[in-house]
């Protein structure tokens, strides 16, 4: 049960200054960052907590889609969940987020997304491990690969709307890619005191794939680091490649962020490329019919199940729902048999495509028949789910 003097609610303009401080010393972040994202994403996108008239904790909420099955479904992005440290450990955090959540399925969002700093936290409120970002490493002198099949060509300013629909192209056979909130964009194209290089990648007139690419210049040897890239085709890949290979004599390394199967690893003859890092981001379904219904399926495949759902703090998502599938289209409706038990967490990650069923029912709350396991995962099959940014 909460501090009955916890309130949720907008933050005023005048407490702006004071939400930034805690969050400043919560996550050990400039204040100068935070204000970017207020800038961008809006004061009426700050949430947060108070004890009386004082203001403990806070968070942001980005406004955006999420691509899975080739069909965006509306999601919160939250951001920047801050807890002045005074009040860490009496339920302000928890308080919150609970209160977060209610209010955003009232909005209508199907789905919610973010990265922890702490897994028990998010977990405590429903939120399940359901995507990727892979850091990775390349030295440029073992690349051997050599394709100049297609043209490198510096992007002019008007090319910003060609890079938007290569990423769209992108995100639709994907799973878990962003709908970029315009932020997101503008930190990927240009950063405060550092030259961004923008490479499209073309075959005559037809763009398969882009580059945004930052060099210190400060220092011979220094990396260069990917901040978005995009191939569309393998021959995109490949001369990418070559294109980093380019710049043996004077950048040794390249690096980026992307998913489990980043087809610059696999472009390669040999293992040649480094994982320095890997973080998972969660997801909170919302409202259960909503989302099931709003993503994207296999055509062609058709099948009925009927799962019982636990969700101990959003009451809506409770109980029975039976899913039937045909021609990619999901109906959902409450009732049915129950055949299958899992809890709000790992529906996320089966919903994603993080885990399939067989793999949740050896790490969490899923039990089902054997008969309805491979229905399901057949159901719910699809490229795992990653992102390159984080928000």
């Amino acid at each position: 049960m909460f501090n009955d003097k916890f309130t949720y609610g907008p933050v005023r303009k005048t407490e702006k200054d004071t939400l930034m401080s805690i969050i400043s010393q919560s996550l050990h972040i400039p204040e100068e960052r935070i204000q970017m994202t207020f800038s961008g994403i809006g004061l009426e996108n700050f949430r947060c907590m108070k004890d009386g008239k004082r203001i403990v904790a806070g968070l942001g909420i980005y406004p955006m889609a999420q691509w899975f099955g080739g069909t965006k479904v509306p999601m919160a992005g939250i951001t920047h969940v801050g807890v002045a440290p005074e009040y860490r450990g009496k339920g302000a955090a928890k308080a919150l987020l609970v209160n977060l959540l209610r209010e955003l399925h009232e909005r209508q969002y199907p789905i919610s997304g973010l990265y922890p700093a702490t897994l028990r936290l998010y977990r405590s409120v429903g939120y399940g491990r359901s995507g990727s970002r892979i850091s990775y490493e390349l030295h440029t002198d073992v690349i051997d690969v050599a394709d100049r099949s297609l043209d490198m060509v510096p992007a002019e300013q008007g090319d910003e709307q060609a890079i938007f629909d290569a990423f769209a192209a992108q995100a639709r056979q994907s799973a878990g890619l962003l709908e970029r909130h315009p932020v997101i964009w503008r930190r990927r194209l240009e950063q405060k005191g550092q030259l961004i290089h923008k490479y499209l990648i073309k075959c005559g007139n037809r763009i398969e794939g882009y580059v945004l690419f930052a060099q210190s210049g400060q220092r011979m040897q220094e990396p260069m680091l990917i901040l978005d890239y995009c191939v569309l085709t393998r021959n995109a890949g490949r001369r990418l490649l070559t294109f980093f290979a380019d710049h043996r004599t004077m950048i040794p390394r390249v690096e980026w962020a992307g998913g489990p199967f980043d087809p610059l690893v696999y472009l390669l003859p040999e293992q040649k490329v480094k994982i320095t890092g890997k973080s998972d981001w969660m997801t909170r379904i919302i409202h259960v019919k909503t989302a099931l219904e709003t993503r994207g399926y296999a055509s062609g495949l058709q099948g009925e199940l009927h799962l019982c759902i636990t969700d101990e703090i959003l009451p809506w998502n409770n109980g029975c729902f039976i899913l039937r599938l045909q021609n990619g289209k999901l109906q959902v409706e409450p009732g049915g048999e129950g055949r299958i038990n899992l809890g709000i967490r790992e529906l996320a990650a089966l919903y994603t495509g993080f885990q399939t069923p067989y793999e949740l029912r050896l790490t969490g709350l899923f039990e089902a028949p054997e008969e309805d396991m491979g229905l399901a995962a057949m159901i719910f099959a699809g490229p795992r789910p990653w992102m390159s940014e984080i928000y």
